[in-house]
């Protein structure tokens, strides 16, 4: 049904707040300033390549990112016609914008177009889901959800979010999308700008406002006047001229969102779809034209120039490498092992996964550092009964010249940026690909926001059988499998059975006032002799009247939870034993917590004790006597690195 909408006029319009209801401001972009992404050119390229990779219609997705210069900027006269209603919004003082610019001075944009792609198809007059059918409703959830996506199965975008990163990358917190849809041909447009809750004139608005036509009762409707639309391809240079795809408009770009950086992150994040031909990216400006394909994407990993070091570099190019070689490796060639574990069963990785004389020779062709292809199968199960059939691969190749070790996570062509692996493991590279698509969509339920970390404790694994258990085998996959091949054929193995049999020792304890001491060998505290602890997957380190725990870089293991006893340092005995809750009490005054990355599960006394979400996390503990030292106790649990 088409609403009689032709003498109606685009204008921007927030909604008033009624007064029944609470002041809400959207906190929905600070999922992507929490998660580790590097920088919002990193955020950018990530959710927008994304998004349009899951939208693709054709083999091939093209994606075009086009920066304004000096020369075509747009001066106020050009643009304001766009900004109709917005301009009292963004000009007054509380509402949110920290770096806002004067709405008449020049301005500059970027645009970001996908071609090969559906466009926004769907029922553009849906507002609840009631109302949905079967079809894959891309306008609605597009315009008029945040934080809700229509996303499902091997899709790598699940949490509607993806979106906020466009508004997050504009000063004015806005962004314009023009489509074109492949399925009925319409053109249309829409704008949508967020800012706090604030009131103007004696009216409190709310924090979503709309470029579109807006009508009494009606939701926002996109702009589909030929004639603005035209103007506004002109105006912003956009190349979609009715070729189905999504055109992204952001204005008053933040400085550091460079076409260098735009490049830097499509080859840390995206090589992979690049290498298999799947995706094409074209940076342009006024005197600034090039693209990144699988035939030049080596040669500008060696040409740009924004990678952190120069091993960095290295690193890139010999993935690059390995990636090319798994590209084109034959199905035979695989190494397949065997399936680990039936329906219902958690996985482990063991020795006898491997078939009779496998393991001697992938031994072998890792020690003369030929690279290793593994095919993984699983079985998956619902908490239905539901049972699959997947798996996934494994690429490994001692590669001395890289430095430090190095892996990547890829599933449905996005890098899962913020999992580690081989880090600790010196001359060794390797990646780990998901493109089954049942694996896919369990991964892809454990993920954080911002895509880039699986999460064995996400709620949304309930729905599996085993599921945390899932993740932690595919996550550990590249350590377990290097430490396998890289032990001896023959005569001693003392590290063996270190998985069964060692113990987390603590970090020596933290004296505030003074240097660190060991805490072997003292009365009524762990010491267990003979025993070569590992690197510890925590570090704990002295702040002003307290003490600060973090995630350690120079370990490969992943903690699951984290266990905290605190204690002032006595002359004589276990400290303790003796705590006296006269002392301190970490839950009350004058103590203060702090956690990222860490969900507290418990706080009294002197204990503490969480469950660790990010390999980035980190804790702080404050308002202790600076006059005495402490005495602290940590340990990690961890989880999936068993035999």
């Amino acid at each position: 049904m088409q609403r009689d909408v032709v003498n109606s006029e685009p204008c921007w319009e927030f909604g008033e707040i009624p007064l029944n209801q609470p002041n809400e401001d959207p906190i929905a972009g600070e999922y992507f300033k929490a998660e580790a992404l590097e920088n919002a050119a990193a955020a950018l390229v990530r959710e927008s390549y994304q998004n349009s990779m899951d939208a693709k219609d054709d083999a091939v997705v093209e994606i075009r990112v086009y920066f304004s210069s000096e020369g075509d900027k747009l001066g106020n006269e050009e643009y304001r016609e766009f900004f109709a209603g917005l301009e009292e919004h963004i000009a007054y003082e509380n509402n949110g914008l920290y770096n806002r610019p004067e709405l008449g001075e020049s301005m500059g944009f970027i645009v970001i177009e996908d071609y090969g792609t559906k466009g926004l198809s769907g029922d553009i007059e849906i507002i609840q889901d009631s109302k949905i059918d079967d079809s894959y409703q891309n306008f609605y959830y597009f315009w008029r959800n945040i934080g809700r996506s229509g996303k499902s199965g091997s899709d790598a975008g699940r949490w509607g979010l993806g979106k906020t990163v466009f508004a997050a990358s504009s000063r004015i917190n806005t962004f314009f999308g023009l489509t074109v849809r492949k399925d009925d041909g319409r053109e249309l447009l829409m704008g949508q700008s967020t800012l706090k809750t604030r009131f103007i004139n004696g009216t409190r608005f709310a924090p979503y406002g709309y470029y579109a036509i807006n009508k009494n009762g009606f939701p926002p409707m996109p702009i589909e006047d030929k004639v603005l639309l035209k103007q506004f391809s002109e105006r912003f240079c956009l190349k979609r001229q009715g070729r189905p795809g999504l055109s992204i408009v952001i204005p008053f770009p933040f400085k550091d969102i460079t076409p260098q950086k735009i490049t830097t992150y499509a080859l840390k994040h995206y090589f992979f779809p690049i290498l298999q031909g799947r995706l094409k990216v074209r940076i342009e400006s006024c005197d600034l034209k090039y693209t990144l394909d699988q035939n030049n994407i080596t040669e500008e990993i060696k040409n740009t120039q924004l990678f952190e070091s120069d091993e960095e570099r290295l690193q890139l190019l010999a993935m690059v490498e390995l990636a090319e070689w798994s590209i084109t490796l034959p199905a035979l060639q695989y190494h397949e092992v065997k399936k680990p574990g039936a329906y219902g069963s958690a996985p482990k990785w063991r020795r006898d996964l491997f078939k009779d004389n496998q393991l001697e020779l992938l031994k072998r062709e890792f020690d003369e550092n030929k690279p290793i292809g593994l095919m993984v199968p699983l079985a998956v199960r619902s908490n239905e009964g539901e049972e699959f059939n997947s798996y996934f691969k494994v690429f490994i190749q001692r590669e001395r010249s890289t430095g430090k070790g190095w892996s990547q996570y890829i599933r449905s062509g996005i890098t899962i940026s913020g999992m580690r692996g081989l880090e600790s493991r010196r001359g060794v590279m390797g990646f780990v690909l998901i493109d089954d698509k049942f694996l896919s969509e369990l991964l892809g339920n454990s993920e954080n926001p911002a895509h880039t970390f699986w999460n064995p404790k996400s709620e949304s694994l309930t729905y599996y059988d085993k599921g945390p258990s899932v993740i932690w085998f595919v996550r550990d996959s590249l350590v377990r499998l290097v430490d396998i091949f890289s032990e001896s054929g023959t005569g001693e193995q003392p590290d063996l059975l270190r998985d069964i049999f060692s113990v987390d020792l603590p970090e020596a304890p933290l004296i505030p006032g003074g240097d660190k001491e060991t805490s072997k060998g003292k009365k009524g505290e762990p010491d267990f002799p003979g025993i070569e602890s590992k690197i510890q997957p925590f570090k704990l380190e002295r702040i002003a009247s307290g003490f600060y725990v973090r995630n350690n870089p120079e370990s490969s293991r992943n903690p699951s939870s984290m266990k905290v006893l605190i204690a002032y340092e006595l002359r004589r005995g276990n400290p303790f034993s003796k705590y006296d809750p006269l002392d301190f009490d970490v839950s009350k005054d004058p103590i203060t917590i702090a956690a990222k990355g860490i969900q507290i599960t418990k706080n009294n006394n002197n204990e503490i004790e969480g469950m660790i979400l990010s390999p980035q996390f980190d804790l702080s503990v404050t308002g202790f006597d600076p006059s005495r030292d402490l005495r602290i106790w940590v340990n990690a649990e961890m989880e999936g690195s068993g035999d």
